[in-house]
């Protein structure tokens, strides 16, 4: 068989000889090999040696024929950077119902399609223009190629003239390659970043789960300098072996050659998990990729099929071990369990006997519906009530496998109601009628989950006999994959149009077995397995229903309720929200819609059974598609026989807050005793030794009822254990009966951690009146407790380029980390410039522009919390000038930034070395000093090329320095040891700094206590000087003057005795001032003698001593008040040589 598909390593002379690697600059790594996909109409390459050389291998080429392309799903952008549809290939338009024509209908010939249906799809023909024709990346195109009078002509001929990546060639290889030449060493061309993985995880090798990581380490391989790249890893969480931007699980900036990322593994379903690592170039939204696959161990996946066979026991039952090795259903990461019905027994109604496998059973029964398998399979008729509840089950996402001649012929229902949904479109071409053609191989189209989990496919496997079907694949659906083709009989392989063998379009798959209906082959026995492995995981799940109580079978009291605790676990991460109901003995109970996804009920149930009686308990949960899940209970009330009847209840059902507490009411309620069982007893009876006993779930804090009866031990951590020693409960006789009354007591429950807490422990022991010991067992009561949102965080500013997809779930902090979130919603203010997913937030930018991206985050308690993103699609820059700029703290102006385009301003980074000098305002273009100092303040942007242009300037803020100080009063009084604050006033108002250095240059005298304020330390004058404390030398004094006040005088000694005719004496000798310094004293005293006759005093103070006697001397001085003071000298007058009396002090 000829090989159409052709890896050829080559120098790609690009259409001449000028292209050597000496245009590489030398300061980067060398340009890596480029990748060109060649798309011919048939057989192998067409890009001639005056093109291609094997030389220097600079490039390599893929050589692919136009089927296979237009089949192939793998993504081009990222791993090809050169399109090719050369010239000299015909391309042909010309359809099977042509070739049968001009055949004379002749169908086992017409399977040669070879020659026919060669134009690209107009879904290939968007992607190249999108990927690389707008990107700016080189595509060459035959004129002769692409004028077939198809989609390559409508598609290409005659537009793109004026891009000059867009090389148009006709025979004359030589001139274009010389153009091409000129365009790929121009400046113009852009090289997408290229990488390489020198760790990433073990291929299928080793078992992750969750919590383990991912590790990969990226090394560059192209220049990093002056670009923006972003590395971004996808998780295909949906398992549709594609990759959209909700599936981006981390992103990171790449600032080194050789980087890092790390990502945890979330729950999910057991089997494989396909990963993509992309690093993008910001500016040009070129990229580069790889991919990989993980085995991974989780919840395991259970698969319920029903398999409908045209008619019974067929022979093709998937139960029967000669058509499916039973061993391929069970593995301890899968569970495929398959009922098998037939059509007649499929279209009954429920209502109808033996209706076990009615159509109206399917949803929340069923995951999966298989038709098949049968040679005409459709001539068993299905019913229209039947279509109706198969329509319902495609709408609801869940998945379908339709085989062998399920689409065929026309005008039946079958063909009318599921031909769209199936992926199949006119012409009927007729191919398989009659089987002209078997076959029994296959060949692989495209590789993904179903080629390879749980069993990895070869590129060919074997089949049982069947033929070609009736319709056209549609190729230009891009939910339609193919994935083997039918291979023999001159038909071409990589014909997927006609010769397709399975293929899947989202939830529904097609599988051309049938024709022979038993004894599969191995092979597609496991392709089979895969099939039904990767509908159900790639379909819409029904949510998952735990219980944790009651347990199926359990006894309830029939005096208590039932306590029913269930979570709904809905493993499509994009159904947030589920609904659910409730129904006893198929009486609803309980409804509720748009629960939080993962969310547990939690309800007590009346059961209306005070005698007792058996209960139906049916628990159902449905998501937003309708895919319907169920759990049935069979329950006992059973009537306890006891004296005592015990019940609990919680003082809510909704979930509460951790370290908010919840109280539990307990209810001890005695029974009414008469009859023969009073007849025995006397005034009265007693129930004795009445003890609580309960353990309580660890991280549960409690508060016991304010009694010494009631004791606890443990500790948080393992959990406590609370006893109480009630009293004796007494029944009085009244009338014929005995009547005692309830006992109620209460304990509350505060939750220290998120989760869901069952208190399951707690039992009563008591005496009875017949001296028997009885235990008694509280029913299960649930609580759940949850983290409040407290905040959340959004970048401030992002900037995307038009066209580039961005998650912003991956940008938002919620806080606390594990808070309980009910719903998050995202919006964004411009319509015009954006396009949002409002559940996963990403966001593609449609036009120039700017806006902002907005999220709403409710908590499961319903608290609030939003934020916003600004957001600018990036305009290029060609030039950014940045100027240098003094400031003054607390001054707002124009960034001193020019830009040219102006409108590119806004997806410009702007970043200072010290972010804390000064603040940017992106949005109005302002800069705001915040304190002193210098700093860089470097602004980039990327221009048409993606290569960053960086520009810096310095920023220097100073302070606002103090110019005067104004200080009241400038000169002061003080007493000693009084204190005394001045005021101070400081211009300008403004001024960075306030401060003042406050400092006495005579402290011996004043003493400074605090800035501005002072404390007179000794009599004297003192300066004290202020400046400012900015270095702005701007400084002032003032005076203070320290006094000391008067208090009073005294004479020392009082008394003194002078001998006649002696004025030596001064009056001043023998007065003594208190304080000794004061300094209030008025000048000027007055001294008055109480007898001038024996002496008197003068002006001066002299005392002059003119006769023997005694006197007094009365001293008056004044304050400056004018507060008189005085005090008595007492003076006596002796005679000359009589020697100093007692008094003689001189």
């Amino acid at each position: 068989m000829k090989r159409f598909f052709s890896t050829i390593s080559v120098v790609f002379l690009l259409f001449g000889s000028v292209i050597q690697t000496s245009y590489v600059k030398a300061d980067t790594p060398p340009k890596p090999n480029l990748k060109v996909l060649e798309i011919v109409d048939v057989g192998s390459s067409k890009l001639t040696k005056t093109i291609l050389d094997s030389g220097n291998n600079n490039y390599s080429v893929e050589t692919v024929t136009m089927k296979k392309f237009v089949a192939s799903r793998e993504e081009l952008a990222g791993k090809y950077d050169i399109i090719a549809i050369p010239d000299g290939g015909a391309y042909s338009t010309k359809t099977v119902p042509q070739l049968l024509a001009e055949n004379g209908n002749n169908r086992t010939s017409a399977h040669a399609t070879t020659n026919i249906m060669n134009d690209i799809s107009k879904l290939k023909a968007d992607e190249i223009i999108k990927d690389f024709i707008n990107k700016g990346q080189p595509v060459i195109l035959g004129n002769t190629s692409i004028k077939n009078g198809g989609n390559l002509q409508t598609q290409f001929n005659g537009k793109f003239s004026a891009k000059e990546n867009v090389l148009f060639y006709t025979s004359n290889h030589a001139n274009a390659a010389t153009a091409l030449n000129s365009f790929i060493n121009g400046n113009k061309y852009l090289l997408r970043p290229r990488f390489d993985l020198t760790a990433k995880p073990s291929e299928l090798s080793q078992e992750y789960k969750p919590g383990d990581n991912l590790q990969f380490t990226i090394k560059m391989l192209t220049n990093i300098q002056s670009k923006n790249l972003l590395a971004s890893l996808f998780i295909d969480s949906d398992f549709n072996d594609r990759y959209d931007p909700s599936e981006i699980v981390l992103e990171k900036q790449i600032t080194n050659t050789t980087d890092s990322i790390s990502y945890v593994l979330p729950r999910g379903y057991s089997g494989i998990r396909n990963w993509k690592l992309e690093v993008t170039d910001i500016g040009t939204n070129l990229k580069d990729y790889q991919k990989g696959t993980i085995n991974f161990t989780d919840q395991q996946v259970v698969v319920n099929v029903l398999q409908v066979q045209s008619g019974s026991n067929d022979g093709s039952s998937l139960k029967t071990e000669t058509n499916m090795n039973q061993k391929y259903l069970s593995t301890d990461k899968y569970q495929i369990n398959i009922d098998v019905t037939d059509m007649a027994q499929f279209n009954k109604s429920k209502t109808e006997a033996n209706a076990t496998y009615s159509h109206e059973n399917i949803n929340g029964k069923y995951d999966m519906l298989v038709f098949g398998f049968k040679d005409e399979y459709n001539k068993a008729a299905i019913n229209v009530n039947a279509v109706g509840s198969v329509r319902k089950f495609i709408d609801t996402k869940q998945s379908i496998l339709f085989t062998h001649d399920t689409i065929y012929d026309s005008g039946n229902n079958w063909v009318t109601n599921f031909m769209n949904d199936t992926g199949q479109k006119p012409p009927q071409t007729n191919l398989g009628l009659n089987a002209p053609n078997t076959s029994k191989t296959t060949i692989k189209v495209n590789e993904g989950l179903i080629t390879k989990y749980p069993y990895q496919l070869g590129s060919n496997i074997a089949i049982n006999t069947t033929h070609n079907q009736y319709y056209t694949l549609d190729l230009e659906d891009s939910d339609v994959t193919p994935w083997y083709n039918i291979t023999g009989s001159s038909r071409d392989i990589n014909d997927s149009w006609n010769h397709y063998y399975t293929y899947s379009k989202g939830n529904i798959t097609y599988s051309g077995t049938g024709h022979t209906n038993s004894n599969f082959p191995d092979d597609e026995q496991r392709l089979f397995v895969n099939t039904m492995y990767r509908a159900f995981l790639g379909s819409n799940h029904a949510p998952v229903i735990t219980v944790n109580t009651p347990g199926n079978g359990d006894k309830i009291p029939a005096h208590q309720k039932i306590e029913l605790s269930y979570n709904i676990q809905d493993f499509d991460l994009k159904d947030k929200f589920v609904s659910t109901k409730v129904f006893l003995n198929e009486k609803q109970v309980y409804s509720q819609d748009n629960v939080t996804n993962g969310s547990t009920i939690v309800q007590s149930i009346d059961h209306g059974m005070p005698n007792g009686g058996n209960a139906i308990l049916r628990i159902e949960a449905t998501d937003k598609s309708g895919a319907k899940s169920e759990k049935v209970l069979n329950l006992a009330m059973v009537k306890i026989n006891a004296n005592l009847e015990v019940s609990r209840s919680a003082s809510t059902n909704e979930i509460i807050p951790v370290n908010k507490d919840i109280k539990l009411n307990y209810a001890i309620n005695p029974k009414e005793i008469s009859g023969v069982a009073a007849q025995t007893l006397g005034s009265n009876a007693i129930l004795s030794n009445v003890t609580y006993t309960e353990t309580f779930p660890p991280n549960i804090e409690l508060v016991l009822p304010l009694s010494s009866d009631f004791t606890k031990t443990g500790n948080l951590s393992t959990g406590y254990t609370v006893t109480g020693n009630l009293a004796s409960i007494t029944y009085k006789k009244i009338g014929d009966k005995y009547i005692a009354s309830p006992v109620n007591f209460a304990i509350s429950v505060i939750p220290k951690t998120k989760g869901q807490f069952i208190f399951n422990n707690a039992k009563l022991t008591y005496k009875d009146i017949d001296n028997s010991t009885k235990e008694l067992q509280f029913n299960t009561v649930t609580v759940r407790s949850d983290y409040e949102v407290t905040s959340i965080q959004m970048p401030e500013n992002v900037v995307l380029n038009k066209g580039m997809p961005k998650n912003f779930a991956l940008d938002l902090k919620v806080l606390p980390e594990n808070v309980g979130i009910k719903e998050i919603k995202w919006s964004v203010t411009n319509n015009s410039i954006f396009t949002i997913d409002a559940d996963s937030g990403v966001v593609t930018a449609k036009d120039l522009g700017d806006g902002y991206v907005n999220v709403r985050v409710t908590d499961v308690f319903g608290n609030v919390k939003v934020a916003s993103t600004y957001v600018t699609v990036r305009i290029a820059v060609e030039n950014i000038l940045v100027n240098d700029i003094t400031m003054n703290v607390g001054d707002t102006k124009d960034l001193p930034i020019t830009i040219t385009p102006a409108d590119a301003k806004y997806g410009l980074s702007i970043v200072l070395d010290e972010p804390s000098l000064a603040s940017i305002d992106k949005d109005k273009f302002k800069l705001t000093a915040l304190k002193p100092g210098t700093t860089k303040l470097r602004v980039s942007g990327i221009n048409s090329n993606g290569d960053v242009i960086s520009k810096s300037a310095r920023l220097t803020v100073n302070n606002i320095l103090v110019s005067e100080i104004i200080v009241d009063p400038s000169f002061k009084k003080l007493n000693k040891f009084e204190e005394f604050i001045f005021g101070v006033k400081i211009e300008p108002e403004n001024a960075t700094n306030k401060n003042l250095i406050w400092r006495s240059l005579n402290p011996s005298i004043v003493q400074m206590l605090e800035n501005g304020k002072v404390i007179g330390k000794s009599t004297g004058t003192a300066t004290i000087e202020i400046s400012a404390a900015d270095d702005g030398r701007a400084k002032t004094t003032v005076t203070v003057v320290v006094g000391s006040p008067l208090t009073g005088i005294e004479t020392s000694p009082p008394e003194i005795d002078i001998t006649k005719g002696d004025n030596s004496k001064n009056i001043k000798n023998f007065l003594v001032y208190h304080p000794g310094d004061a300094t209030n004293i008025k000048d000027g005293i007055t001294l008055d003698s109480s007898d001038t006759y024996i002496l008197d005093v003068d002006s001066n103070g002299n005392i002059l001593a003119k006769r023997i006697g005694k006197a007094s001397i009365t001293i008056t001085v004044q304050d400056e008040n004018g507060k008189p003071y005085s005090a008595i000298l007492k003076v006596n007058v002796i005679e000359p040589g009589t020697g100093a009396g007692d008094n003689d002090k001189y």
